[in-house]
């Protein structure tokens, strides 16, 4: 299990077999900032079709192909039911709108990022999305005001969590809150099913 674990450190090193591009890797929706129009026939917000959106929070970005933001942000935002009945259509459409940003800037996608290129290293890159999602998953579906309140009035258990160990806030979810054991325990599955087979 240690070498197939192991991959994770060579898979976030700068790649010499596919085309690079700044990734962000924490696309989640706290690093997203929409802004949403007024209907003018209502004066109302219309929070179903945002007219723009700002990515936020470049602490760990890097230098990798980007089907190692497309795996996070798929398997960190999406359950697998979804994935499962939807990857392929968000693949395809992925790939056709950066072909459509890109020939706005008079840039052609097959000399930059060739569907099959695109698509083996999304197969190549998949246990970035797997492990990563099931890193974040732990902490960003703890109930809203957790950690605030952690931080605040449990200060040791806090820093515990924070840069010692996690294990007893994991189990304590997995134990009394089923979206978050659902959610952490579909990623387990999924990750344990590609690396060993796991059915």
């Amino acid at each position: 299990m240690v070498s197939k674990m192991d991959r994770i450190f060579e898979l976030v090193q700068p790649s010499t077999q596919y085309q690079s591009v700044v990734v962000h890797r924490d696309l989640w929706f706290n690093n997203f900032m929409f802004r949403f129009p007024k209907d003018p026939s209502t004066g109302s917000t219309d929070y179903d079709n945002p007219s723009s959106c700002v990515l936020l929070d470049f602490q760990i970005a890097r230098y990798l192909p980007p089907a190692v933001d497309f795996h996070c942000a798929i398997y960190l935002l999406t359950r697998r039911s979804h994935r499962d009945q939807f990857y392929e259509s968000y693949v395809e459409h992925y790939y056709q709108t950066l072909t459509d940003k890109l020939e706005k800037l008079s840039l052609d996608i097959n000399t930059i990022l060739p569907w099959e290129q695109f698509r083996e290293s999304l197969g190549h890159y998949r246990l970035v999305g797997l492990l990563w999602s099931g890193v974040l998953l732990a902490f960003v579906n703890l109930p809203e005001g957790y950690l605030h309140d952690l931080r605040v009035n449990h200060p040791q258990t806090y820093y515990d969590f924070c840069l010692v160990s996690r294990d007893k806030v994991i189990e304590e979810f997995l134990d009394k809150d089923r979206y978050y054991r659902d959610n952490l325990l579909d990623t387990v599955d999924e990750t344990l099913e590609y690396l060993f087979g796991f059915k």
